[in-house]
């Protein structure tokens, strides 16, 4: 396994990370835009809801962590 191969593994994992905690960061980042002042912008979040912007967020991150592990095998060796 070289440098490449490991990097891929690693950007795979984060994602994986990402997905599988992908509502707590959400609610990390919205109390800490209102710490930062911008509370319109927390609220228009908030009223846009969290269901669906978690749920697509984790969609996302899952595939593309399936791509990266499938363009990793791809790989030459």
């Amino acid at each position: 396994m070289n440098g490449t191969h490991i990097f891929f593994i690693a950007s795979a994992v984060v994602c994986f990370a990402l997905a599988v905690f992908g509502q707590p960061i959400f609610e990390w980042s919205n109390r800490l835009t209102r710490r930062l002042g911008f509370h319109r912008l927390a609220d228009f979040r908030e009223r846009l809801g969290e269901t669906p912007l978690v749920l697509v967020a984790r969609i996302v991150m899952f595939l593309a962590a399936i791509l990266i592990l499938f363009l990793m095998w791809k790989l030459p060796r």
